[in-house]
This record gives C-alpha cells, structure tokens and sequence, in this order.
C-alpha cells in the first residue's frame, strides 16, 4: 500500500470513528485542532506535532529618508517604504507516533516514519502546508532547522526543535511589471523565479483541508 492510500484510508477511518463518537477518535481530533501540523502533498503524508512551545515572528524593512523644511533649517526623518518579510516559526515539542501500539521506545515504526519524513522535508527543502496553533493554514513553507533528540525517559515520542519560513514568491511582484518590461526580462530573471507549476500546492487542496477542519470544529 503507497503512502497516498495509507493517509487516505486512515482519514476515512478517522471519519468513520468521530461520526460514531469513538472518544479516542474525538481526543485525536482534537489534538489536531489545537497543535500544529504539518502536510505534503509530495508525498503525500500529514503529522499533528504535540505542541510545548509556538512563536510566530517576522520582521519588516522601513526605510526612511531626511527632510529638510525649507526656511526653518529643520530636519525629519519620514517612512518612504515598508517591505514586510514572510513569516517564520518556532515549534517545539514531541513527534507524535501511535501510543497505544507503540509502548516503549523498542519498536516505534510510526515514530520513526514521521522522524524520517521530517527529516527528508528538510533535506530535500520540501514545500510544505503549515497549520497552526490558531489553525491558520500557511502554504509554501520549509523547514529552515530541525533538532530531534532522544530521550530514555520519553516513550512513544521524540523531543523536537523545529524553525519554518514560509517563502515569498518573486512571482507576485512580476504580475505589477508592464508588458514591455516581462518581454525584456531575460529568461530566468525574477519573473522565472520561485515555485514552478508542478511543486506550487494546489489551491483546491488547501480549500478542502480548511473544510475538514471546519467540519471538525462543529461536531
């Protein structure tokens, strides 16, 4: 069975479980709501972290230029631009496996197949879907540094420090360029730059994980 067919047949239970009320189910949907998570859509695979601590950042550019009030010899500094730069994370806490199957730290296949995932997101730069604590969702995000240690007196789980950033793309900013002005840009200039087609996450699919989770909060 593909990793696609795994997830999808995990949600339908999933589904299935909360419908009928199962507790364990409505703890899990829970659990989703209120911690971060993480999904690809290549491959296809998902995690809800157990979340310690969450920080959201960013900074902005101001730029600034001096005036000088003409006849009373008096400068002022005034903002001429402001350029926000994308957002980035903070997430620490456990990577999550399969508590009641997975006891003890002898046999976690399920913790060491999240591990791994993270791991190859990283490695690879994956582009990433990022919820939040507050359940926004963030598209285009990477995993700028991972830290996971091992503990003995942590069972089922892996301690993890993470940093995500979500990435602007150049794209946007050529949309706004004349007509003659894309025509002279040379062949991979900033109007080339950022996702291609074939890694850009597909809108629908962020539509229908906004669905699940609103489906979610009203049960």
């Amino acid at each position: 069975m593909s990793d696609f067919d795994t997830l999808r047949t995990s949600a339908v239970s999933m589904r299935t479980a909360i419908l009928r009320g199962d507790k364990a189910a409505l703890e899990l949907a829970k659990s989703t709501l209120t911690n971060p998570s993480i999904v690809s859509t290549n491959p296809p695979w998902a995690i809800t972290l157990e979340n310690v601590s969450h920080v959201q950042s960013s900074t902005a550019e101001v730029s600034e230029m001096p005036i000088l009030i003409s006849g009373k010899d008096v400068k002022s500094y005034h903002c001429d631009n402001v350029a926000p730069q994308s957002w980035q994370w903070q997430v620490s806490g456990y990577i999550p496996g399969l508590a009641s199957a997975e006891l003890t730290n002898v046999f976690t296949p399920i913790v060491m197949k999240n591990v791994d995932f993270l791991r190859n997101a990283y490695e690879n730069g994956s582009r990433i879907i990022f919820k939040d604590v507050d359940q926004h969702i963030y598209t285009n995000c990477v995993i700028q540094s991972l830290s996971i240690e091992t503990k003995a007196d942590v069972k089922n789980k892996k301690p993890f420090t993470m940093t995500l950033k979500q990435l602007v793309e150049i794209k946007a900013e050529a949309a706004t360029m004349t007509a003659v002005q894309q025509a002279g840009a040379p062949s991979g200039s900033a109007t080339d730059a950022g996702v291609t087609s074939s890694e850009a996450v597909d809108t629908k699919k962020v539509s229908d994980i906004k669905k699940i989770i609103n489906w979610a909060k009203d049960q």
